[in-house]
């Protein structure tokens, strides 16, 4: 079975292609400010190379936030549009579910709390049985300042930030995320026969900071 897999939430946008579990490729957007122009070339690079098109892909995946609020739409978009001509399946993890399902991978832990940046000295917080075959989430993604999230868990911390916390928890890095890790997720989830929430809308815990205007602006008015 081969896997599409797009991410655009974690801080280098990237692509990757899995068959039958195994990682063929990794393809990474040279930066966010070039992931426009970049991942969509990128995908359509990694199946020439290997001989495919969108036709062999079996399931198709993407990160649905929370992240950027702009960037979360370009996995989605692209990813939709790959399997829109064959109605290829799609599935969505928050980056959240991502990030857990590394730890999992990269440690001995049964439970984790992750933590990620959200800026503005916040971050988006959910706790995880590590235990199952993919993670799973034990409470829902709040958005809480980082000084309270000792309060929140009794459980491990991975976080981007691990100054902002303090000294009075269990406090680990996340570890590195992909696309690479997300095709990797959706295969176990896949070959566990548990249901995978299916691509749909982005996941935006906190409003744009962009405000639309009140009133139309009318350019070249006198």
């Amino acid at each position: 079975m081969w896997i599409l897999a797009a991410d655009t939430c974690f801080p280098t946008p990237s692509v990757a292609l899995m068959h039958q579990g195994r990682l063929v490729e990794t393809a990474f957007c040279e930066s966010k400010q070039h992931t426009v122009e970049q991942l969509v070339p990128h995908m359509a690079a990694i199946l020439e190379k290997h001989h495919l098109s969108t036709a062999d892909i079996a399931l198709m995946a993407a990160t649905i936030g929370p992240g950027g609020f702009s960037g979360v739409r370009l996995a989605m978009t692209a990813i939709k549009g790959y399997a829109l001509p064959h109605g290829t399946p799609t599935s969505g993890f928050t980056s959240l579910e991502v990030l857990a399902f590394a730890v999992k991978q990269s440690s001995q832990h049964h439970a984790a709390t992750i933590a990620l940046n959200a800026a503005r000295g916040q971050c988006y917080v959910q706790s995880f049985d590590l235990q199952p075959a993919t993670p799973e989430a034990t409470d829902t993604i709040a958005l809480v300042d980082y000084a309270a999230i000792p309060s929140h868990t009794q459980n491990p911390i991975f976080t981007d930030a691990e100054a902002s916390i303090g000294h009075n928890a269990q406090i680990f890095p996340l570890p590195e995320s992909s696309a690479a890790t997300l095709a990797a997720l959706c295969h176990q989830r896949h070959m566990s026969g548990q249901q995978a929430q299916k691509l749909g809308v982005p996941l935006h815990i906190r409003p744009a900071d962009a405000k639309a205007a009140k009133a139309p602006l009318i350019y070249g008015a006198a």
